[in-house]
């Protein structure tokens, strides 16, 4: 668990470890040593994981850049979207006209690949009303929104006959901006402190890490029964610096 707050886990597993051959210059030995892994991190539920990981074989190769790409998925349950939603969208009322309706209760889940979103509704409909929609996460203002967003059909079958009105005006239009989530500080400030970590930061007096992320973006997202998936990747770059050290 690396955050208590908002209860977000954190899984490395090693697939690889690398080296070029060691290099003597004058009072220096210099190398380059790499580690591919899996990297899976999760917001709400801890990630499975097996008490014991035997590490990979020791490999050398000729030459190993000092860049890093992380390949990674972050998991964001239901009930946390759920929480998250809740505190934008609960109580706001939509009108159309002399008719209005307040939205008192939101629920997230996955079916089929889509997102469901059960809402229940006050007013001049009383009762509940299911959507869907495909969640999409848009990197240039990072944010996890809903596309594709409309009535399931057994709610557009009911409000034929009930209220036909609420499927012709802008309701889904209207909600739809409320469930949009925004990431950027989020990301931001996890880009922002891992940076300053991995300036000159020292692990032991003598070794010392220099680093910085550069780039990120979300390419995947995946509908599972527990949780959204995003899939993305991180990459920077990363040095080790060993210098008088002192055991």
């Amino acid at each position: 668990q690396i955050n208590k707050e908002y209860n977000v886990w954190l899984k490395v597993t090693p697939k690889s470890i690398l080296s070029t051959p060691m290099v003597s210059t004058g009072n220096h030995i210099n190398f380059n040593l790499g580690i591919n892994a899996l990297i899976e991190t999760s917001v709400g539920n801890p990630i499975n994981s097996n008490n014991q990981i035997i590490l990979p074989d020791y490999q050398y190769v000729s030459e190993i850049k000092p860049h890093f790409n992380i390949l990674f998925s972050a998991n964001l349950d239901y009930k946390k979207l759920t929480e998250i939603s809740s505190k934008h969208i609960i109580g706001k009322t939509f009108r159309q006209g002399n008719k209005h309706i307040t939205i008192d209760k939101v629920k997230f889940y996955g079916h089929n690949g889509l997102l469901v979103i059960e809402t229940h509704l006050s007013g001049s409909v009383n009762g509940t009303i299911y959507c869907v929609g495909k969640p999409v996460f848009n990197n240039a203002n990072q944010t996890l929104s809903i596309t594709n967003f409309d009535f399931d059909m057994k709610t557009k079958n009911v409000l034929v006959k009930s209220a036909n009105w609420l499927m012709h005006n802008k309701f889904l239009k209207m909600v739809e901006p409320y469930l949009t989530i925004s990431m950027k500080d989020q990301i931001g400030d996890i880009v922002k402190s891992s940076n300053a970590m991995l300036a000159n930061y020292e692990l032991i007096k003598g070794i010392s890490l220099n680093g910085q992320l550069e780039k990120n973006s979300f390419d995947t997202i995946t509908i599972t029964p527990t949780a959204i998936v995003i899939c993305g990747q991180l990459s920077g770059n990363l040095n080790l610096k060993v210098n008088q050290v002192q055991f």
